[in-house]
């Protein structure tokens, strides 16, 4: 039949089913693998524009693991922003907008880097935006301070703050040392202080911290110290509740860098602004300092002991405080292992009793307040057994006597005397005994703390003490001084129950 195809043999089947076939090229293959070239695969993976914030990486993607030809490409969550915004303009730094625009004309590709989501890029980016402000390039020098801060008031702010929060150490240790480094060029530190106390907070400021690393939170710690050196006193007052805050956890921090950092910023923050702005503080404040006086280190517990010096020093704890949670939680350094630790806080409990201050009516008012609380542990240093930490204590002493004897004219002073005269706890009067010297008089002391003779040879009597005071071993020299004699007879009933008590 005509048309009719002819009839194929099995060998002509067979010889077409095993003929090589043709290469048929997707139409989606894109790029260099269209031509063939060995080792480039032409399977494409879409990644995520914005993967959720704190993803791990793909499997297989893991810095450190294996990697195969199809891997995808190291890539982790970019930080997110944080709801702060730059509180200055570039004008208020002294630069135009145009002179901002042009000089980070030739840096906003990789100002825009610090949120990419590939982890080696951000790390890049903030290599390079650090060494072109801080350092300089050959085409150009390092920024000025006045451009450095109108960068940092202007666009730059926001990605630098949100890369604290970076889940790769490296970005974010670089972030953290750019603004370090320019805190200490900026001209005026004021403006950034909301955002940056608020990023830091946000970091470090709660127990326990957000960031593991410890280097990166002492990092953080000597910020805030540069804050505080800079910045000026209302500003400080302005954000007082931000730097108590961090001071504070940075006081609570397990590493012992932190705790000394924080200390020492806190020492400085207390001689800059008014006693007043710490007092609503002082609470949260004098519990942490106290909470680390027990620290094994000694040079922490001088550091802490520093900043609580500081604290009282210049009348920042209310009386209750001292009498709550100082007194008791200081008590411990005076029979401290080391004897650095003992020197340091026997001349600081006198200066919270007013030695020191002059002879002025606040250091007397101080004596009158804060001698019934803290005289007890200052005589203890007295028997101390180095013996230069016992002529220290014996002076101080000495001198805290002189500023009571100073404000015992003042209302607080009567009020004392009149505490000195009042019962006892079993109902009976106190009245002191008469001191002996050697069978030749005796001195009494009155409530008020006034030296009178017994006998009639009163002026002989006290000559003959203090001979017999100049047999006493060290650290005594001789009889205590008037000032110191009157405090004591003063405070004597009201010290003694409670060391009675102690006793039993």
């Amino acid at each position: 039949m005509e048309g009719a195809k002819p009839k194929r043999s099995v060998e002509d089947v067979w010889r077409e089913l095993n003929a090589p076939r043709p290469v048929v090229r997707s139409a989606a293959a894109s790029g260099m693998a269209t031509f063939g070239i060995p080792g480039v695969t032409t399977h494409t993976r879409i990644l995520p524009r914005h993967p959720p914030t704190g993803s791990a990486a793909a499997p297989g993607a893991q810095q450190g693991g294996d990697a195969g030809s199809n891997a995808v490409p190291t890539t982790t969550a970019p930080p997110s922003e944080p709801p702060s915004a730059p509180s200055c303009s570039p004008e208020q730094a002294g630069v135009s907008g145009a002179e901002l625009q042009s000089y980070l004309a030739g840096m906003q590709r990789t100002i825009n880097c610090l949120t990419d989501p590939d982890r080696s890029t951000r790390r890049s980016a903030i290599d390079a935006i650090s060494a072109k402000l801080l350092r300089g390039d050959a085409a150009s020098p390092a920024a000025a301070p006045q451009m450095l801060q109108a960068a940092l008031c202007g666009q730059l702010l926001q990605p630098l703050l949100a890369m604290l929060g970076d889940p790769v150490e490296r970005c974010r240790a670089g972030a953290l040392q750019l603004l370090l480094e320019a805190s200490a060029r900026v001209p005026q530190l004021e403006p950034l202080l909301p955002p940056l106390l608020g990023a830091l907070g946000a970091r470090v400021g709660q127990l326990p911290p957000l960031e593991p690393a410890e280097e990166l939170r002492l990092q953080a710690a000597a910020l805030v110290g540069r804050a505080v050196e800079r910045a000026s006193p209302s500003a400080l007052a302005a954000q007082s509740g931000e730097l108590c805050g961090l001071l504070a956890a940075g006081l609570a921090d397990p590493y012992h860098e932190i705790k000394k950092s924080s200390a020492a910023a806190l020492a400085v923050l207390a001689g800059r602004v008014e006693p007043a702005v710490l007092e609503s503080h002082a609470e949260r404040l004098v519990q942490v300092l106290t909470a680390g006086l027990s620290h094994p280190h000694s040079r922490v517990r001088l550091s802490l002991l520093s900043a609580l010096d500081a604290l009282l020093s210049v009348g920042a704890v209310p009386q209750q405080l001292v009498q709550g949670a100082v007194a008791p939680g200081v008590r411990p350094l005076a029979a401290d292992r080391a004897s650095a630790v003992r020197e340091a806080f026997f001349a600081a409990a006198a200066r919270w009793m007013g030695a020191g201050g002059g002879g002025g009516e606040a250091a007397g008012a101080r004596a009158q307040l804060h001698a019934p609380l803290l005289l007890p542990l200052l005589l203890l240093g007295v028997s101390d057994e180095s013996g230069s930490v016992a002529e220290l204590a014996l002076a101080q002493v000495e001198a805290v006597g002189d500023a009571w004897q100073f404000g015992r004219g003042s209302g607080d002073a009567a009020a004392a005397g009149a505490g000195a005269a009042a019962p006892m706890e079993s109902g009976e009067e106190a009245v002191a005994a008469p001191m002996q010297v050697d069978g030749c008089g005796s001195l009494s002391l009155r409530g008020d703390g006034v030296e009178q003779a017994a006998d009639t040879g009163g002026e002989a009597a006290v000559q003959q003490a203090a001979v017999a005071a100049a047999a006493l071993p060290p650290p005594y020299r001789g009889l205590p001084g008037a000032g110191a004699r009157a405090m004591g007879a003063a405070l004597l009933p009201e010290l003694l129950p409670p060391m009675l008590r102690d006793l039993r």
